[in-house]
């Protein structure tokens, strides 16, 4: 069965097709660079980093989660849409977080169904609120990745949910 792909020939045009998906899938300009959200995204997930390192609570590891995830939802655009969104994704990103983990630790099956049945749910977002799709695919991630942290415990659960909360109201700077 070796080298039965040894006479199967790809078209020019689908190198060259491959090439300029592959030059221009993310087209990065200097004006799409900006010193100062760089600066803060990395202060606000340094600190929080160094404050975990110093006291080895390694579960605070959500505020990083968090403060990350909420720079990413920051999409710009007009002052009052960008506030509603991404203190929606503050809310419901704590949200998920905390029953994400609390599914998950109810059982291996429960666990392995979390992730995917609440990706499906915030995927139902933009469906109500059209200018939240990346608040909606981040949120996804929340929960998938609080489906991998069960929590058995309910000051567990708690922990995660107030780590997100404040996290992400830190990015925020409120």
């Amino acid at each position: 069965m070796t080298g039965h792909n040894k006479h199967i020939t790809t078209p020019a045009w689908v190198g060259r097709w491959a090439r300029w998906l592959e030059l221009h899938a993310i087209a990065l300009t200097p004006e799409h660079f900006h010193l100062d959200d760089g600066g803060r995204a990395a202060f606000i997930v340094a600190v929080p980093l160094l404050l975990i390192i110093a006291t080895g609570k390694s579960q605070f590891g959500w505020a990083i989660f968090a403060a990350f995830w909420t720079c990413l939802a920051d999409t710009g655009g007009p002052e009052k849409t960008r506030r509603a969104l991404l203190c929606s994704f503050v809310a419901l990103g704590s949200v998920a977080a905390l029953v994400g983990s609390h599914i998950a630790g109810l059982g291996t099956f429960a666990g392995l169904s979390a992730g995917p049945a609440l990706v499906v749910l915030t995927a139902l977002l933009p469906l109500r609120w059209p200018a939240a799709t990346l608040v909606a695919t981040l949120l996804g991630v929340v929960a998938v990745v609080a489906a991998g942290f069960p929590a058995w415990a309910f000051h567990v659960r708690h922990l995660h949910y107030r780590a997100f909360a404040r996290g992400s109201r830190r990015s925020l700077g409120e």
